[in-house]
């Protein structure tokens, strides 16, 4: 993943324990994947974890999390490893190395759990971390965002629209009240789950005091606008912290999807995608007047598609794909592959086109919903087959042909928007009376 890493493999690994450790010579010691972005990490037996840099290894020993995971871990909802012993330099590894105590859980997408209920426990943690005394705690990765300007700028580099997003964050005012304790690296990959629930979290190496929109910035991570929600109603977070996560978000998204590739860090590059389609996803809901230039960008978008996959269907629907009607200038895209279900046969192919998969229904009509960071849109996969295909092109068709189904459907769209939305969804579900009329006029005249 780096340039400049170290290799961890399992003998070395196996060698470090053997002579640093020997009453642990004889368990058995096996890697965990995914790696971890800095550190290798192994098991050692059935209650230990060994943790190895790659890059940035530590010259003294100690560090904060041996210091204080200790005196932190009892106060909080949810587990997490803590240290048990610290394997030294040697003429084999240059730095400092841990052990800590066994987790058990695995990792989970975001995209495979009860977001909201994730939201909820992910916010009582991060309230009981924040009720922590910080006096005398170390600063952690929540400093002020101005501290990263320079970083994020060069990340940025010339997309105009991120750039507004990141510059309006950082107009907020920063954090000007006593620092608090934060874990500081809240993705997905750091959440243990067991029976479909954030049973624990680890990874503290970015842990320490100060501004807490570095740990608020999950409400981002959890891929889900209504999990976003439920994780603000269960923590209380005042405006000018929930903007600056925001930011915190935005930067850190383009981080990952600037320094990693796809084949460097794959897990990272996606999520990394899908936090920035979220943050650019969550403004209010704006309709624009009819853009000619929607079909062309379409034909730019299936053009990629195409390239990726050999589809059964592919269309252009939803508002964009009718000339005359105002809608958000976001491009549905209406994908028919053999079997949606089957997402081997067509999601990485998609990723590697720059989409990255955002919504996994198994429930209505296995429907999946992929979007790309650098434009706006939907591509809706179905499967051959499903009755939503017919649905969707009906509907399309049904505004096309007749002025005044159209008419109607903008008066409803601008009467919507004008009202305040938690999320897009909830716009796109009030819509639903109205769609269910037309398409029911349609069904009569054929």
């Amino acid at each position: 993943m780096h340039i400049d890493e170290l290799p961890v493999d399992d003998a070395l690994a196996r060698r470090l324990v053997d002579e640093q450790f020997p009453d642990w010579a004889g368990l058995q010691i096996t890697r965990v994947l995914p790696a971890g972005t800095d550190n290798a990490i192994f098991r050692l037996g059935d209650e230990l974890a060994v943790r190895i840099p790659r890059v940035d290894g530590r010259t003294q020993p100690g560090g904060k999390e041996v210091e204080w995971l200790p005196r932190i871990a009892p106060l909080l909802p949810l587990e997490t490893h803590v240290p048990v012993a610290q394997g030294r330099p040697s003429g084999d590894f240059p730095w400092y190395w841990d052990v800590y105590t066994w987790v058990d859980g695995e990792t989970r997408d975001a995209l495979d759990i009860d977001a909201v209920q994730a939201a909820r426990d992910l916010a009582g943690f991060v309230a009981a971390l924040r009720s922590i005394d910080p006096a005398g705690a170390p600063r952690g990765r929540g400093v002020p965002l101005a501290e990263r300007d320079a970083q994020a700028r060069a990340w940025l580099r010339d997309d105009a629209r991120l750039l507004a997003e990141w510059e309006k964050a950082l107009a907020v005012p920063p954090w000007d009240r006593p620092p608090v304790w934060a874990h500081g690296d809240l993705d997905a990959r750091n959440w243990l789950v067991r029976n479909g629930r954030i049973a624990a979290v680890v990874d503290w190496s970015c842990m320490g005091v100060g501004d807490p929109a570095i740990d608020v910035m999950v409400a981002w991570k959890l891929a889900s606008a209504p999990a976003r929600v439920a994780f603000r109603e269960a923590l209380d977070v005042d405006d000018d912290t929930w903007a600056r996560a925001r930011g915190w978000a935005l930067s850190q998204g383009v981080g990952a999807t600037t320094y990693y590739t796809l084949e460097t860090n794959r897990v990272l590059v996606l999520e990394g995608r899908r936090w920035i389609d979220d943050v650019m996803s969550d403004a209010p809901v704006e309709l624009a007047e009819y853009d000619p230039a929607w079909p062309a960008l379409y034909e730019r978008l299936a053009a990629q598609i195409r390239a990726a996959l050999d589809p059964l269907v592919l269309e252009h629907v939803g508002s964009t794909s009718v000339p005359g009607l105002s809608a958000k200038p976001r491009i549905d895209i209406l994908l028919v592959v053999p079997d949606s279900a089957d997402e081997a046969a067509y999601v990485p192919a998609l990723e590697d086109a720059g989409f990255v998969l955002r919504i996994r229904e198994p429930d209505w009509h296995e429907h999946r919903l992929l979007r790309r960071a650098d434009v706006d849109v939907n591509v809706h996969v179905l499967s051959r087959g499903s009755t939503e295909i017919e649905r969707m092109l009906r509907f399309r068709d049904r505004l096309r042909d007749h002025a005044d189904e159209r008419e109607l459907y903008e008066r409803t769209k601008r009467e919507l928007a004008g009202r305040p939305w938690r999320y897009t969804q909830e716009y796109a579900d009030a819509k639903g009376e109205v769609v269910e009329g037309i398409l029911d006029r349609d069904a009569e005249i054929r």
